[in-house]
């Protein structure tokens, strides 16, 4: 992948870098940066299941469902 000036500075300086590949938008993010979104988002999801299963919530299911 080539990226211009721009965008190698943008990545530098932690950014994210939107880009059209194959027609479809996509953005670049550091390794870093989606690694730190993916623990959020884990962590998100072990919160709502945990509020869910103490109120005995029939939504669980349809939440582990829509999870992944």
């Amino acid at each position: 992948m080539h990226l211009n000036p721009d965008q190698k500075l943008a990545l530098d300086e932690g950014l994210p870098v939107p880009l059209i590949v194959e027609n479809k938008q996509c953005v670049l993010i550091l390794k870093d940066a989606y690694e730190q979104v993916q623990d959020e988002v884990e962590e998100t999801y072990a919160a709502v299941e945990e509020v869910l299963n103490e109120e005995d919530d029939p939504g669980l299911e349809a939440y582990q469902q829509y999870k992944r």
